[in-house]
């Protein structure tokens, strides 16, 4: 936006002229400031929270002190006479503010425009998705991210008469720019449904998001949904097939196309997929099929569905000896157990999966660099290095996982993942090919009892999430300098009490839960903004 002066000045110019004689006449001049008021059109205040915000100022040369300031919203009400704006909105929704900025000398007066948003005291935060122990429906529960309040069962307090479903079983969350929207996966009621992040209303059933507004067969059983924020949105089945849609306005909009009812078919043929990974800020996303034990990638366009074509090997046998070739295939008698993406640019990643060999019962984990080529659209596979994983620990079927990771986080370039045996929690270094204990939760009043089954980290990965089946939710302190402490034996995790932050409990058979980042930019770059 242009700076906007007020105050019209008036230039006078006088010319005399007395015969031919001298002329004396003179220009009249007035050296106006150059003051700027920075433009922004990214604020945005939560909902019934106090927030401040200072716009940037350019003084060329005058007296900062020697100012009247002035906030008005939407044009009419008076919000503050400060400089820095504080204030306590009480409605979510998007709102222009004008600043204006009065010199008490000259009288000139300058103004910005700006436009805000008020986000849902529900933006940021997070998600617990249960089965109700009383009568079996599915139960949304969601905790502040600062005030760590929570907000048990707040789908039923919200719209009691109009329920959510039941036999829940999974989350997913997808953004745009400024908003959210949460997919509750569920078997019961309406099945899958979209709520809307700011308020949780219902705003469309899955099926109703297909091609003629129904599934393509009977018994269609969706397990996994991966939203890329770039175009493409992958729906995968309980029968390993992927059925896709190009959304063309993911800064802006949801629904805006609807998903084939012909499951898609990569180039390579026949395949069974069976996990995404987190799809990021790289240009693919990837799927792996498990009929072939290969990782394959979808291309994250905007335009025109793409399947990747096969890996390329971009290394030797004999330089990384005895390395499972996730590109033409590993054996048939490997698992994937586990896999996410970390220290992303647009074209290149880490992947990080860990894998079990059935025949030996062994786990190994693999740590490749993938690079995407924006001139052949393929994706080379370099580095694999590859380590036996957590041997004599006991890992299972139940074992949870989860990778620290995002771009603006501690843990970019050295994957650390943490994993559970039980009740305790681990983490592993990849950088020294260590294992600490993080938290043993079967200690302690009140401890649960339940299997845990869901964890990962907040926004921008110092918190974890921990949640349990019988209804216990854990967040806890992940913060570098106390990995680290751990690591060096300056904690102990068994007695010390910096590393549990809440604790709640009664919250039914927890199946799910997730962050809730509230918008693209915090869900791309592991942030926490309003």
């Amino acid at each position: 936006m242009k700076n906007i002066i007020f105050s019209s000045i008036l230039f006078i110019v006088s010319y005399f002229m007395i015969g031919c004689i001298d002329d004396k006449s003179k220009d009249f001049q007035f050296n106006m400031p150059n003051v700027i008021i920075g433009s922004d059109d990214n604020i945005n205040f939560p909902v019934k929270k106090e927030k401040t915000y200072t716009p940037t100022i350019e003084w060329a040369n005058t007296d900062s002190t020697n100012y009247d300031f002035l906030w008005t919203y939407n044009g009419r009400e008076k919000l503050s006479t400060e400089k820095t704006l504080t204030h306590t909105f009480t409605e979510a929704g998007t709102f222009y503010l004008t600043f204006q900025m009065t010199d008490r000398t000259s009288k000139l007066t300058y103004g910005q425009d700006f436009k805000l948003t008020v986000s849902s005291e529900y933006f940021l935060g997070w998600l617990i998705l249960a089965e109700d122990e009383t009568d079996g429906h599915s139960a949304l529960s969601f905790i502040h991210m600062q005030t760590y309040e929570l907000y048990p069962d707040v789908y039923k307090t919200l719209y009691p008469n109009n329920p959510l479903g039941s036999k829940p079983y999974r989350i997913e969350t997808h953004y745009t720019s400024k908003a959210d929207e949460i997919l509750i996966m569920q078997k019961g009621g309406d099945g899958l449904v979209e709520l809307n992040g700011s308020n949780f209303k219902k705003v469309i059933r899955t099926e109703e998001e297909f091609i003629g507004g129904a599934y393509p067969y009977a018994g269609f059983n969706p397990i996994r949904v991966a939203y890329t924020h770039k175009g493409p949105e992958l729906l995968l089945t309980d029968q390993g097939e992927i059925y896709d849609r190009i959304n063309k306005k993911t800064t802006s909009m949801f629904q805006t196309a609807s998903y084939s009812t012909i499951p898609f078919l990569h180039t390579s043929g026949s395949t069974s997929f069976t996990y995404f990974t987190f799809s990021g800020s790289t240009n693919f996303q990837l799927m792996f099929d498990n009929a072939n034990k290969r990782w394959l990638a979808y291309h994250n366009t905007s335009t025109i569905p793409y399947a990747i074509p096969i890996f390329t090997k971009g290394y030797t046998d004999n330089s990384y000896p005895g390395v499972f070739d996730f590109c033409n295939g590993m054996d048939a008698n490997i698992d994937l157990a586990y896999a996410e993406t970390c220290n992303e640019s647009s074209n290149k990643c880490y992947l990080v999966h860990v894998l079990k060999d059935n025949t030996t019962g062994k786990h190994y984990i693999q740590v490749p660099t993938l690079t995407f080529s924006t001139s052949n659209y393929r994706i080379t596979v370099t580095k694999p290095e590859q380590k036996e994983f957590a041997s004599g620990y006991g890992i299972d079927d139940k074992t949870q996982y989860c990778l620290l990771r995002g771009s603006n986080t501690s843990f970019t370039a050295d994957p650390h993942l943490f994993f559970s045996v039980g009740k305790k929690v681990y983490f592993y270094r990849w950088s020294n090919d260590k294992i600490y204990l993080y938290k043993d939760f079967g200690t302690g009043e009140n401890a649960p009892t339940g299997d845990l089954v869901s964890m990962h980290t907040n926004g921008n990965a110092v918190e974890m999430g921990f949640g349990f089946s019988d209804g216990h939710f854990y967040i806890c302190n992940i913060k570098k300098d106390i990995i680290d402490k751990i690591a060096r034996g300056d904690i102990d995790p068994l007695t010390d009490n910096q590393i549990e932050i809440q604790h709640y409990s009664g919250l039914g058979k927890i199946v799910h839960s997730v962050f809730k980042y509230g918008k693209s930019t915090n869900y791309l770059n592991a942030r926490i903004e309003y």
